[in-house]
């Protein structure tokens, strides 16, 4: 009696699990399938290039700043300072 416990204890656990692992399976497939559509790859480019594009702006503008910075240094150099 104690066997065939354990063997039907095994059984069904081993039912569960299998099913709660196809389940699991199936929705991670359900997500990879969305996030590949063409749709959904196009908006992703998309989003990362807007993300590119705007951060070479700001390197832009900080490049520029830093650039007038210097020369505005080097345009009193020597010079008296008015404060």
């Amino acid at each position: 009696m104690k066997r065939f416990f354990w063997f039907v204890l095994g059984l069904v656990s081993g039912v569960v699990l299998i099913t709660w692992s196809k389940k699991k399976a199936n929705e991670v497939a359900d997500k990879v399938a969305d996030a590949l559509a063409p749709e959904n790859v196009v908006e992703f480019a998309a989003e990362g290039l807007v993300r590119v594009i705007r951060r070479m702006g700001e390197l832009a503008s900080a490049a520029a700043v830093a650039l007038s910075s210097a020369w505005q240094k080097s345009d009193t150099e020597g010079q008296a300072v008015e404060r």
